[in-house]
């Protein structure tokens, strides 16, 4: 059972079951000011960005992001070695400090990237992208031939448990991420 936007990158269709209980509503995007590098810290930024802004300049969170942006044709600068904020963070400390950046982003993004740009003094503009906002798109699935639950933001885990009470035992959990784990952990106690 895959809770988020897009499965293709990981799953055949055949292999998954598709119940996104989150739905990204686009922000008008305002046109950027000029940056160094674009941060991309999720694979859905690419859509919404494509045509409206240069990003031949990305610095991905990770592998899938950085696929969804090569499927437009171009490769990313940067791909940090630990998909979460601190990792985006540990590539930016390698980068000159006159760097600026361009940092679209869910308007639900934690503040650490943008409060870490600020405190080091870098020139950044900060574009909430998109809402994420809960959605039951049709009669949610039963769970008792699920298998594995993929959650893909912390998000999705709200999205679940809005829905149901709790995972079945012998049902695995897989998480995007270690801050999606912990949203998950702490639903669970």
């Amino acid at each position: 059972l895959y809770l988020g936007i897009d499965p293709t990158f990981s799953y055949k269709k055949e292999e998954v079951i598709h119940y996104p209980v989150i739905k990204l509503i686009p922000k008008p995007i305002e046109t950027p000011r000029p940056f160094s590098y674009c941060l991309l810290t999720s694979k859905n930024s690419v859509g919404f960005l494509k045509g409206k802004v240069d990003l031949t300049k990305c610095i991905t969170i990770g592998p899938a992001t950085s696929h969804f942006l090569r499927k437009e044709g171009i490769e990313p600068l940067i791909e940090c070695k630990v998909h979460t904020q601190e990792g985006m963070i540990e590539e930016i400390q390698k980068l000159p400090q006159e760097s600026s950046f361009y940092y679209p982003r869910s308007s639900r993004a934690r503040p650490l990237l943008a409060s870490f740009l600020q405190e080091k003094g870098y020139a950044f503009q900060v574009v909430d992208l998109y809402d994420t906002v809960l959605q039951k798109p049709f009669a949610p699935p039963s769970l008792e031939e699920i298998k594995e639950i993929v959650f893909t933001s912390p998000s999705t885990v709200e999205g679940f448990f809005a829905l149901y009470t709790k995972v079945p035992k012998g049902i695995k959990v897989s998480f995007q991420g270690p801050v999606t784990e912990k949203k998950y952990n702490v639903h669970i106690t």
